[in-house]
């Protein structure tokens, strides 16, 4: 018999388990704080991740692709850099 009332023992909840809403409220306040303080930094914060692109076109007819390496593309990527 005693074993049936031990099995009907409740588990114990964690104590954290009583303060469900006040735990979620206050991540969802810390939440929304963080999203108001992200939009109020200053630009300096927040540098530009835009690399700067060129594109340079050079018709040369009558080359091969590693003619065109060799007089065009080499010199100019020596020139550019």
């Amino acid at each position: 018999m005693t074993e049936r009332r031990a099995a009907r023992l409740p588990v114990a909840a964690p104590a954290f388990a009583r303060f469900r809403a006040p735990i979620a409220l206050s991540a969802a306040a810390l939440g929304l704080l963080g999203v108001f303080a992200f939009e109020r930094l200053p630009v300096d914060f927040l540098p530009s991740l835009e690399t700067p692109h060129l594109r340079v076109q050079v018709p040369v007819p009558g080359l091969t692709p590693a003619e065109i390496e060799d007089k065009v593309m080499r010199p100019l990527e020596g020139a550019l850099l």
